[in-house]
């Protein structure tokens, strides 16, 4: 049953932002249920949430809608699009992130008592979870006890992961001919002197976290000018940030704003792509049962997924799926059949604790 679903899924394009063809199944396959109410929710043009909730949940099953795209095609052995089963592996595209799971969470509906379980199938989570932060400000996902993003996990029950951000800077000068640069302001020099201080200074903004380690920052892009005869006019620097618990967006536009003006440089600060990082803050006996199915020791990710939004919006969230990720984003994604089925009698056994 979880392979004739998987084989469904994987043949649906579903790329970040571009969901209708996957929610469309979802609806069709969902609504003539009668114990939950189906919501649709539009988060972006093509970006599409479906939630599928009963009266009163007590957790939630989270599994995205979206896949990245599937790169060169002629680095897979087959079409991604294709559900190919070789030697006890499934492989396409979202095989193992995150389509396994959406038929795990679909196989579970149709199979176990549900009554007090709520499922969210989000879009855009390759790209910044733009639909589950729309799900959660829509106020349509309520208050539970326990989320629990389905994502490759090797089984292994995940109770912290980092965040991520970027911070893009933009360095403004006056253009002139090369020849006379006193009558210009050179931007790629303005970045240059933030740069040098940034990176002189950078240890000091170093926090520790139990679990996680350290927060990190990486100059990742630095594009300015136009041809080297002109004084360039504008210059722009992005940061990564791998942040810890407890630190978000609007403390690190202002620790970027700090920086500049020590720096002696000046330029526009603007924060993007912000996904909170995750520590799990719930009741020890859902952790504790899912662990003791799983036969293994709880463990850290350095992946996002969806928990770092649950947390924040004050909803305990813990990560556990089958898999490991290091399939995923490559050509010819796999997932074990194997794997897939232990999950599945894993899920089982901890919906009778519900």
């Amino acid at each position: 049953m979880i392979i004739d679903t998987l084989r469904e899924l994987v043949s649906m394009p579903s790329f970040g932002g571009n969901e209708v063809l996957i929610a469309d199944y979802l609806v069709a396959k969902l609504q003539s249920h009668k114990t939950h109410r189906v919501v649709v929710q539009n988060y972006a043009e093509g970006g599409r949430n479906v939630l599928i909730l009963p009266p009163v949940p007590r957790i939630i099953l989270d599994a995205h809608l979206d896949t990245v795209p599937p790169g060169n095609l002629e680095n897979w052995t087959a079409s991604p699009f294709a559900l190919v089963e070789k030697q006890g592996q499934l492989i396409g595209l979202g095989a193992l992130d995150d389509k396994v799971n959406i038929a795990i969470a679909l196989e579970l509906f149709e199979t176990m008592d549900c009554h007090q379980v709520g499922f969210v199938f989000c879009g855009g989570e390759e790209t910044a979870g733009d639909g589950l932060a729309f799900a959660l400000k829509s106020g349509q996902i309520p208050a539970v006890e326990l989320a629990i993003a389905m994502e490759p996990t090797n089984a292994q029950v995940i109770t912290a992961h980092k965040g991520v951000g970027w911070v893009k800077l933009v360095f403004r000068g006056k253009a002139t001919h090369a020849s006379t640069p006193e009558k210009g302001e050179n931007a790629i020099e303005k970045a240059l002197r933030f740069g040098e201080y940034f990176l002189h200074h950078k240890s000091s903004l170093i926090k520790q976290h139990a679990l996680l380690g350290s927060n990190s920052f990486n100059l990742g892009t630095i594009n300015g000018g136009t041809v080297p005869n002109v004084v360039p006019e504008r210059c722009e620097m992005q940061i990564d940030i791998r942040t810890l618990p407890g630190q978000i967006e609007a403390d690190f536009g202002a620790m970027f704003e700090q920086l500049v003006k020590a720096s002696g440089s000046e330029a526009e600060i603007v924060t993007e792509a912000f996904a909170p990082a995750m520590d799990y803050s719930g009741k020890s006996k859902w952790l504790n049962k899912l662990r003791d199915l799983s036969g293994k020791e709880t463990s850290t990710v350095t992946f996002w997924s969806h928990s770092g939004f649950y947390e924040a919006a004050g909803i305990p969230s813990l990560v556990f799926g089958p898999g490991d990720i290091r399939s995923a984003h490559q050509p010819n994604e796999q997932i074990a059949v194997a794997e897939a089925e232990r999950v599945l009698g894993i899920w089982r056994e901890f919906f009778k604790y519900i």
